[in-house]
């Protein structure tokens, strides 16, 4: 009978998404995430203490950020025309294993600009922005140079119900994505803060 040795675990994008959020939920004051047609944007969206938004795609690991070079009818030029207004407000976290444990930690790069690491905390402390306009012109920006806008996809940024969910775990549902980067914060008299169209 022979022992087979430990293997190193096996993890999924899903869990990268998942450890991002219980591990930094405290900073995190809205979260849209996204999926099918309305992924085209990235995986989700998050608001940062209240005011900065930021986009993120998650991956499984370094090695797959490859696959998103497929998404674009030209990377290259996609790259050229969003890499400069995209520099602060849109990153890849992606699952790194230790090998001298099973911890799984989280790093991130630019989407752009994979060449050096962010450090987790200058991600939610530093970077994002809280011009909405900024960040909405590169939002749709981003999604005009998938594949699926070129050809003649449907859905554009006007995605219908889609749910973000705030810090207290309320769902907000809100009929387009524009809507999302319309919501303020206003506070209550519990010293809380409500989403507000």
């Amino acid at each position: 009978m022979s022992i087979s040795s430990p293997q190193a675990p096996h993890w999924f994008e899903k869990t990268v998404e998942y450890a991002f959020v219980m591990r930094h939920a405290p900073c995190l004051t809205c979260a849209v995430p996204l999926d099918g047609n309305h992924e085209r944007a990235a995986d989700a969206i998050f608001t940062l203490e209240n005011t900065r938004w930021l986009l993120i795609e998650f991956k499984r690991k370094a090695s797959d950020f490859s696959n998103e070079e497929d998404k674009f009818s030209c990377y290259d030029l996609a790259k050229e025309a969003l890499s400069t207004a995209g520099e602060h407000l849109h990153f890849f976290v992606y699952g790194v294993l230790h090998q001298d444990s099973s911890q799984l930690e989280l790093a991130a790069v630019r989407y752009w600009q994979q060449a050096d690491t962010v450090s987790m905390n200058a991600l939610l402390k530093t970077q994002g922005t809280d011009d909405l306009e900024i960040f909405w012109r590169y939002l749709k920006m981003l999604v005009n140079e998938k594949k699926s806008a070129r050809e003649g996809g449907t859905g554009g940024l006007e995605y219908s119900l889609v749910a973000a969910v705030t810090e207290d775990g309320r769902i907000q549902t809100i009929a387009s994505l524009a809507e999302v980067l319309s919501l303020t914060l206003i506070p209550s008299n519990d010293n809380t803060l409500e989403f507000r169209m």
